[in-house]
């Protein structure tokens, strides 16, 4: 029933003189009990048409010849941008590998 009334509303703004179906106000106003029901229907038409986020493929885990390589760049002095942009991996990776393992010239 509100699949004929709200179209017509949209288009004119008001119901357009006719019979007000059961249910609705005179002034086209709708009942909560239908909107809900408008609503569900909405929600189960976008649901149909959703496109599923596609997933991003996961790094491998880093090898530990990786984790040397890291850890020799550090000890050579290289800034973590550096190794950064050397090993491919990211800040946060680097980051967790040197709070695990520091390099020599910071651990006493």
């Amino acid at each position: 029933m509100c699949h004929e009334v709200l179209p017509e509303i949209r288009r004119s703004g008001s119901f357009g003189g006719k019979a007000t179906p059961e249910g609705f106000g005179s002034d086209g106003t709708v009942p909560v009990s239908a909107y809900i029901e408008l609503l569900h229907d909405k929600i189960a038409l976008l649901e149909q048409t959703a496109k599923p986020k596609p997933k991003r493929a996961a790094r491998p885990p880093m090898t530990d010849e990786e984790i040397a390589t890291i850890r020799r760049l550090a000890n050579d002095g290289l800034m973590q941008s550096e190794i950064v942009k050397k090993t491919g991996r990211s800040s946060a990776a680097i980051s967790g590998v040197l709070r695990a393992c520091p390099p020599a010239a910071e651990a006493s």
